[in-house]
Order: C-alpha cells, then sequence, then structure tokens
C-alpha cells in the first residue's frame, strides 16, 4: 500500500539543531511572520506597528512621556523620538510641557491623531483577531496571558549590562 503521507518540504526535512525548542528563535519567526501578515493585510491603510502600538498607548495616556512610552514599547529613545516626530509632522500626536517637570515633554493626540486611532485600531484589532494561527480561542488566550508573563519577567538590556558588569 503506498504512503499517503504528502512529501515534506525541504523545511521540514531540515535538522534545526535544538533550535525548534529555543525561545527566542521561535519568537523571532513568530514576530516575522506577524509582521508580514500585518504588512500585507494592513500596509494600504496607512497603518504601521510601531507606530499604531504608539498612538494607541498615547490615545489611552493622554500626557505619556517619551521614556515611559519608550519603555512600554521597547522602542529606544532615538528612534522613539524619530517617530514622535514623524507623527507630530502628521498631525496626529502634539507635545507639551510637562505639568510636574518642564523638562519632561508630554505627548496627547489631537483631533486627527485620535480619530486616525478610532479608525485604524479597529481594524488592526479586527486583523489580529481574525488570524489564522491554528490556535483554539482557549489555546489563543493561554498563549496571549504566556506572553504577557514572559515579557514581565524579561530582563530589558540595562538589566542585562547590569548583572554581568
Amino acid at each position: 500500500m503506498p504512503d499517503k503521507r504528502p512529501e515534506q518540504t525541504d523545511l521540514e526535512k531540515l535538522d534545526f539543531g535544538g533550535l525548534e525548542n529555543s525561545s527566542g528563535f521561535l519568537i523571532t519567526l513568530s514576530q516575522i511572520l506577524v509582521f508580514q501578515q500585518f504588512k500585507k493585510a494592513l500596509s494600504d491603510q496607512g497603518i504601521q506597528p510601531g507606530q499604531i502600538s504608539a498612538l494607541i498607548l498615547i490615545h489611552h495616556n493622554p500626557g505619556i512621556n517619551h521614556g515611559t512610552l519608550a519603555e512600554a514599547i521597547r522602542f529606544k529613545p532615538a528612534h522613539l523620538t524619530k517617530l514622535i516626530k514623524s507623527l507630530d509632522m502628521q498631525g496626529l500626536v502634539r507635545r507639551s510641557t510637562g505639568r510636574t517637570d518642564r523638562r519632561v515633554a508630554e505627548l496627547h493626540l489631537t483631533r486627527k491623531g485620535r480619530n486616525f486611532v478610532e479608525e485604524k485600531a479597529a481594524i488592526m484589532f479586527a486583523h489580529d483577531a481574525a488570524r489564522p494561527d491554528g490556535l483554539t480561542p482557549e489555546e489563543k488566550q493561554e498563549f496571549i496571558r504566556l506572553l504577557r508573563k514572559f515579557l514581565r519577567f524579561c530582563p530589558d538590556d540595562a538589566e542585562i549590562a547590569e548583572k554581568s558588569g
């Protein structure tokens, strides 16, 4: 009786040498896949992952400062400064002097920014919910819970440098 299994692809034949059990490797591949799907589905909507993430956080945390925002989305401060400058030039964000510390800029959405977030966040979250991922709803909830736990306990670069230095 002939074997009815589909032929293996080249990838299925690969020996990953333990990488298939490496959380870092699997998270990196997952991020690449999600970003590819995001770009394919949403780039024509004028949505970029880093941009919409920053805008959503500013929307829900009016007056957030650069440092807190950078930490929340794990952006380097210089990269976030470029992003905020771009969002400011697009009329989506405005910076104001901090109420408690005049040296710290607070970030707020403009009316245009609020409209953008309200429209585009709904599209992004609908895409995320509809993404085929092979998980049951319960597995997806558990996956999200585990990712949140991982992020909460995963040290950032500064903590790693402090412990090793």
